[in-house]
Formats: C-alpha cells, sequence, structure tokens
C-alpha cells in the first residue's frame, strides 16, 4: 500500500514538472522576444488556462474509467437506506452538527 503511494507521489511530481516546464519556457521565450511584460503574462494566463482544461477533462476522463461518481452515488443510497433501517428498527438518528448547534441558547 505504501509503494503505491510513493508512485503516485512521484508521479504527480514529475507531471507537475513537466507541467511548470511547458507553461514557464514559452512564457520566457515570449518575455525574452518582445521584451514586453504585458504580452508575456497575457501568454502565460493563456497556458495555465489551457492547462487547466486539459487537467479537468482528463479528471473528469478518469472519473468516468474508474466509476468514482457512480460509486459516490451508491454510497450515498446506501446511506439512506442505512438510515431507514435504523429508523425502522427504533433507534435514533445521530444529531448532526447543525442540530448540536440549533440547540445551544
Amino acid at each position: 500500500m505504501k509503494i503505491n503511494k510513493l508512485k503516485q507521489f512521484v508521479v504527480s511530481v514529475f507531471l507537475s514538472l513537466v507541467m511548470m516546464a511547458t507553461v514557464l519556457a514559452p512564457f520566457a521565450h515570449a518575455y525574452r522576444s518582445r521584451n514586453d511584460p504585458a504580452a508575456a503574462f497575457g501568454m502565460l494566463f493563456v497556458i495555465i488556462l489551457v492547462w487547466i482544461i486539459i487537467l479537468l477533462i482528463c479528471r473528469e476522463i478518469y472519473c468516468w474509467y474508474t466509476k468514482v461518481n457512480l460509486r459516490i452515488k451508491i454510497y450515498n443510497e446506501h446511506t439512506e437506506l442505512l438510515k431507514g433501517i435504523l429508523v425502522a428498527c427504533g433507534g435514533k438518528l445521530p444529531k448532526t452538527q447543525q442540530q448540536i448547534d440549533a440547540e445551544k441558547p
């Protein structure tokens, strides 16, 4: 288990470095060639925006592939079913933090 977490950490650090290099290299080139900070920062903004869009798309593909959204939906359904069973058996549901705060004077 620890090896998998280490692998994930190494891969995420590597991908972060690759992303930084792909973002900063065009930025540095634009700044040196034009000597115009506004154009260079505009290019940096566009590159970062494109990377964010790419990461969001990749995240959605990953969540779809690993069925994360489906698992969350199933866990929520199970929670509701278990609450129903608990109430049907005469048990009381634990109070939420909001209910506890509302009861305080």
